[in-house]
């Protein structure tokens, strides 16, 4: 039953969720959870700083679309790692922390495009440890 329930739940987990535009003058846009991560590092120094950098490479079409990255770890690994929003980082003592990112949209881009319905993929990844 354990692995049926788990099973489920990831299945429901991974189709994720979009809303539906039923304005017939609206256009839709739906966006994912997709950044380029390559410039993260694996690995920081304690007492080193920097900022973490991870744009959104999600298919906009070709919409002017100011998307910024926003970044965070949980409350308990924030004595690790000490990370602002915007991405800057201070390494404050030794251990490992699981970086979240995700991304909003300036009301600024929003106003550009009035008839845009944008709808945001929610993506659940749900890990499974010994069953």
């Amino acid at each position: 039953m354990k692995k049926i329930l788990i099973a489920l739940l990831s299945i429901i987990c991974l189709i994720g969720f979009s809303g539906k535009v039923s304005a017939a003058d609206k256009t839709s846009l739906v966006l994912s959870q997709s950044f380029d991560t390559s410039q993260i590092p694996k690995e920081v120094t304690v007492g080193t700083s920097g900022k973490f950098s991870a744009p959104y490479k999600g298919d906009t079409k070709s919409y002017d679309l100011n998307i910024e990255t926003i970044f965070s770890v949980s409350a308990d690994e924030s004595s690790i790692l000490s990370v602002l929003p915007n991405g800057e980082w201070q390494a404050l003592k030794p251990g490992t922390v699981e970086l979240g990112y995700t991304f909003k949209i300036p009301q600024a881009s929003l106003d550009k495009y009035p008839d845009l319905e944008i709808s945001i993929q929610e993506v659940c990844i749900y890990s499974i440890g010994h069953l």
